[in-house]
């Protein structure tokens, strides 16, 4: 079988599959399996509802493609759940198509984490504590939070929790710097 087109939405660094796929060229040939089993729209009329999470949306483009290419129209909703608002693939196309009304088509895009920032650096910080317990019923424990001062990255954006502007992402970080903690224990 011969595949004229494939699309893949995005890269994933860790992924075991599409960073394989980054190495091809447009033209190069690969060899795919066909899939198993059936998955295929019911030419029955009714109104059908497509679900997707993810990359899980490329079914139902090449299907909704498919019907339009034959000139078929089928009554479609398409609801698409995703993560992050950049992982809405295709959003442009399939909101134009449903703007220009020329396919019966009705189009969601949910995204779980839409205050979530890509372009924040990862953000570690060390910790370090020591305790003595040498004497019978007796613990002290010092401790240092944030050990080397490391700032957080720095957000520009707006958190609609906090109403703040340029920030740091509250979810992940901690502006204060270093702290220092001690606690004492005596059993009696």
């Amino acid at each position: 079988m011969r595949v004229s087109k494939m699309t893949v939405y995005r890269l994933v660094h860790n992924g075991e599959f599409t960073p394989l796929l980054w190495e091809r060229k447009v033209g190069d040939e690969i060899n795919i399996k066909g899939a198993k089993g059936r998955f295929q729209l019911q030419e029955d009329g009714r109104t059908c509802l497509l679900v997707a999470s993810g990359t899980g949306l490329a079914p139902f483009v090449s299907m909704i493609e498919t019907l339009r290419d034959r000139g078929q129209t089928r009554d479609l909703i398409l609801l698409h759940g995703v993560s992050h608002d950049y992982d809405l693939a295709r959003r442009d196309e399939l909101e134009a198509l449903v703007a220009s009304g020329s396919f019966p088509l009705r189009y969601a895009g949910t995204v779980s984490r839409p205050d979530y920032n890509q372009f924040v650096d990862d953000y570690i910080i060390y910790n370090a504590s020591l305790a003595y317990t040498g004497l019978k019923g007796f613990k002290i424990a010092l401790g240092v939070k944030n050990l080397f001062n490391t700032d957080p990255p720095f957000a520009i954006t707006y958190d609609g929790n906090t109403g703040a502007g340029s920030s740091w992402e509250p979810r992940v970080t901690d502006p204060r710097g270093r702290s220092y903690t001690m606690s004492v224990e005596v059993k009696f």
